[in-house]
């Protein structure tokens, strides 16, 4: 099981009037993250407005992964899209540019 989202960073929500914090999504980079991650949902928590919490990434949520198989295909698409990429010296083809515009690549 991996905890991850499509923007592959963590994101931040609050619930039942601001009285519970959630942050979910670390894609496998949870122990530098949650450092930050605990310092912003504290901050929510007390209802304080911090330069943490008024960050872009701190405030948007990352857009859900379409249902499979959909998202399978997706899947495969982006694998070996990065596969070229690795191999083509780090440059990004016109799949991985079209993900990072949407805010659903590596590089978003």
């Amino acid at each position: 099981m991996l905890d991850t989202c499509s923007r592959f960073f963590p994101f931040f929500t609050t619930g039942y009037s601001g009285r519970v914090a959630l942050t979910a999504g670390f894609t496998g980079l949870g122990v530098g993250a949650s450092r930050f991650a605990a310092k912003v949902m504290l901050d929510k928590l007390a209802g304080k407005r911090t330069e943490l919490t008024e960050l872009k990434m701190v405030n948007t949520l990352p857009k859900p992964f379409p249902p499979d198989p959909v998202a399978w295909i997706g899947v495969q698409m982006m694998t070996k899209a990065m596969v070229r990429a690795d191999q083509n010296e780090g440059r990004r083809g016109p799949f991985l540019k079209v993900m990072d515009a949407l805010k659903m690549g590596f590089d978003s």
